[in-house]
């Protein structure tokens, strides 16, 4: 059993964050799961954190179906149920920042004017576990975790701490995976755009095939308040 699987408070020593970076499940890289596994135990990963968009829900959204996509909104659900279950397993204790995908459901709704008590929510729709502790951002050991909806273009990484006023961890802007440290002199920290585990020859991606720059497929390890690191899925 890896350190993360163990809850919580049979878990000993230094603690040590892995950071899952978006999935947008069913689109996902191919391998993900195994290189999350790999690459966390050899780096002592103790607790997880899915930094949001673990599903993309390209079927359902205000932008309107993609005419390419073969699946339904149901087909994809089914397909997305079947992936997160692993994720489950493999993950059975986590922290989980809401991203803008996981609204798409709730958006749509708002866009048609149904009110929300007769939308399921999230949590419930995909079977979240009791275990995992969902929200819009947490703070752990000094670190701000959170999806990162306001950090987008190629120096969010830098505005973060600056914003938030210590070291941040987000993803989102799946082109833009970096670090950055700064040092005020009477402060040190640090921002992180952790990139993608996305596949981006996915239909649902569709709309970044002329882009300049590309997704970094990759996840993180944050050690402490004072450093991280990005790890590219090659």
């Amino acid at each position: 059993m890896k350190l993360w699987q163990l809850p919580p408070n049979k878990r000993k020593g230094k603690r040590i964050v892995g950071v899952v970076s978006d999935l947008h499940i069913p689109y996902s890289a191919k391998n993900y799961l195994k290189f999350l596994e790999t690459e966390f135990e050899k780096r002592g990963v103790t607790d997880i954190v899915i930094i949001g968009d673990m599903i993309d829900f390209n079927t359902v959204s205000r932008h309107g179906l993609d005419p390419n996509n073969s699946n339904s909104a149901l087909t994809e659900y089914d397909k997305t149920m079947a992936e997160v279950k692993k994720v489950y397993e493999m993950f059975p204790y986590a922290y989980y920042t809401m991203g803008n995908h996981d609204r798409r459901l709730m958006s749509v709704a708002n866009k048609s004017g149904i009110p929300s008590r007769f939308v399921r929510t999230f949590q419930d729709l995909f079977e979240i576990p009791k275990t995992w502790k969902v929200g819009d951002s947490f703070i752990i050991d000094g670190v701000k975790y959170l999806h990162g909806d306001s950090f987008s273009g190629t120096n969010g990484h830098r505005v973060a701490p600056l914003t938030t006023f210590m070291s941040t961890v987000f993803g989102h802007a799946h082109s833009n995976a970096g670090i950055t440290y700064i040092n005020t002199g009477d402060r040190k920290v640090f921002g992180m755009n952790v990139g993608s585990l996305i596949n981006e020859k996915a239909v649902a991606f569709n709309y970044g095939k002329y882009n300049k720059f590309k997704s970094v497929i990759s996840c993180g390890v944050v050690y402490n308040k004072y450093h991280a690191e990005i790890i590219p899925k090659l």
